[in-house]
């Protein structure tokens, strides 16, 4: 059956009275990339994907209600369980993390268990699309990591409503993947919306997919769903060189050791030719740069580095080895 929807959009001062609670979202505010259909944003050292009305930088961030309360992207009164955006794919990569924007939620049950769980799906499942019943949608979940409703950031503006999401091990795709969550750890009484682009900006590509409380996957194109052509603002967070064991770009890295990290942990690396300059710069999951290690001018071979943590805060980073104009990348985690 059709599912009914209201929207509030930039400067909507009302919403229709099915809503749970008066939604609207603030202007754009991260720059968008018109140079590619995919590349939206950068995230040092990280390229970060995202469908095709990001892209074009014209897109208008919305909240969609659901008819009998809820959010279209998000929970709603006809139990959906999962929402997913999919990411066509041709070039050999690495999916790393994922940033989603909430734009609102509501934490009525004071449950301290109540989550969603972010997911990394392969695209081998089968769900019904605006033109096919045994369309190619999200199906096996290849990472995944639970998050506290009453934890979860979110905001009418990028700002203050995105939650980054780094991958504890990279998952390596070459071809098609999708990026979602899933609500059905939500306690009764508790409501997420994530941001999407309006209706129209989606290019007809059935890239929004939602699961069914019968575990059946429809797109949000599909005219027996929303008949809304959208894309869901979730990023995906990529390299094309994490885990690389032979030479790239003259360079090969190991994972740091230990990891997680207590104290101090190690890099290994080697240069195949020699190097002006070797930088290790470390990044939080924000993309800031939190610490920097100046190796200097290096001969070829095998080269070491410990880097002292003791100053650094629990929790996941980025480590980018630069030679030459170059990066190797990497995740890590440190612990307390």
């Amino acid at each position: 059956m059709k599912k009914l929807y209201t929207l509030a959009v930039m400067c909507a001062v009302a919403v229709a009275a099915n809503a749970q609670r008066q939604s609207f979202v603030g202007p754009v505010v991260l720059d968008m990339n018109n140079g590619s259909s995919q590349q939206t944003l950068m995230m040092p050292p990280f390229d970060t994907l995202g469908g095709p009305s990001w892209a074009t930088g014209t897109a208008t961030p919305a909240l969609y209600n659901a008819s009998g309360g809820g959010y279209v992207c998000g929970t709603n009164g006809y139990g959906d369980i999962q929402k997913a955006q999919y990411f066509p794919n041709t070039n050999p990569l690495y999916v790393v993390g994922a940033l989603y924007w909430f734009g609102a939620k509501e934490y009525g049950s004071g449950n301290a268990n109540s989550k969603i769980q972010f997911r990394v799906y392969q695209t081998n499942g089968t769900g019904t699309s605006a033109s096919s019943t045994a369309a190619p949608c999200p199906g096996t979940v290849v990472a995944s990591q639970d998050v506290l409703v009453s934890a979860l950031d979110t905001g009418l503006s990028l700002t203050t409503g995105a939650s980054v999401w780094m991958l504890t091990n990279a998952v390596p795709f070459s071809g098609d993947f999708a990026i979602g969550f899933d609500m059905s750890g939500l306690a009764a009484g508790d409501t997420v919306g994530l941001v999407t682009s309006t209706d129209l900006d989606g290019g007809g590509m059935d890239l929004a997919w939602e699961e069914w409380s019968d575990n059946t996957w429809h797109s949000f194109l599909e005219a027996n769903n929303w008949a809304l052509d959208m894309d869901m603002f979730i990023l995906a967070i990529v390299d094309q060189n994490v885990g690389v064991n032979e030479y790239y770009n003259g360079m090969t890295m190991s994972q740091n050791y230990p990891n997680p990290a207590v104290g101090s942990t190690v890099i290994n690396y080697n240069l195949d030719a020699s190097s002006d300059a070797v930088v290790l710069n470390i990044y939080d999951v924000n993309g800031n740069l939190v610490n920097s290690v100046n190796q200097g001018a290096q001969a070829p071979g095998a080269h070491m580095i410990t880097l002292d943590v003791n100053d650094m805060a629990a929790g996941q980073y980025i480590f980018s080895l630069n030679s030459n104009g170059n990066n190797l990348t990497k995740t890590m985690t440190i612990a307390k």
